[in-house]
């Protein structure tokens, strides 16, 4: 059986945000999704796997437990670039809008 694939429409509908916001996701790699043409699909899995590590990075957050130490090197920290903590993968340089 095939498995149920989602519009970003549908997912903006479901997550309570525009689908715009979906689209910036896809392309950013932050959300998982499929690409025929120049349409994008969401797996169901990819987007309750979205779920669940905004769920656990939010309760980390939460916690108010200190970022894990990251040695960034002689310079410091990016300046100027937003940073983010992905779960299972650690911190993260955001990259910047173009536009």
């Amino acid at each position: 059986m095939a498995e149920s694939l989602l519009t970003p429409e549908k997912a903006a509908q479901l997550l309570a945000v525009r689908p715009k916001t979906i689209r910036e996701w896809l392309k950013r790699g932050r959300l998982k999704g499929v690409r025929a043409g120049r349409l994008w699909r969401i797996r169901e899995r990819d987007l309750e796997a979205f779920l669940a590590a905004e769920k656990e990075t939010q309760s980390w957050l939460d916690a108010g437990s200190p970022l894990p130490p990251y040695d960034w090197g002689p310079s410091g920290p990016p300046k100027g670039h937003a940073v983010r903590y992905v779960s299972g993968v650690g911190l993260m340089i955001e990259k910047q809008r173009r536009g």
